[in-house]
């Protein structure tokens, strides 16, 4: 499958958010985010986009490392998420089966 687009989405205090590949140990995408200074929020939470893409493997195991800096001295929720966006040869296979047909 190749790997066109990340687009992680973080809440306040993270600091950095990799995908790594841990069959061959290595790092496929590490956003490094900026919060705000003086007040709670982010102002950077880096992309990636490539129209070549990144190769990944059906047969290799994946993780997702988050770390985070809770500033305050209250407990704070943090979640992230990341969203991964492959071409589909078979799907793009069947929508061109299906433009031919009309």
């Amino acid at each position: 499958m190749i790997l066109h687009q990340i687009t992680p989405h973080l809440h306040p205090f993270a600091k950095q958010f990799i995908l790594k590949d841990i069959t061959n140990n290595q790092i496929i995408y590490n956003c490094e985010v900026k919060n705000h200074s003086g007040k709670i929020g982010l102002s950077k939470t880096p992309e990636f986009s490539s129209s070549k893409g990144l190769k990944m493997y059906p047969s290799h195991e994946y993780e997702l490392i988050l770390t985070t800096n809770n500033t305050t001295s209250e407990p704070q929720d943090m979640m992230a998420s990341m969203f991964l966006f492959f071409y589909d040869q078979e799907m793009d296979i069947k929508i061109e089966a299906y433009r031919n047909a009309n």
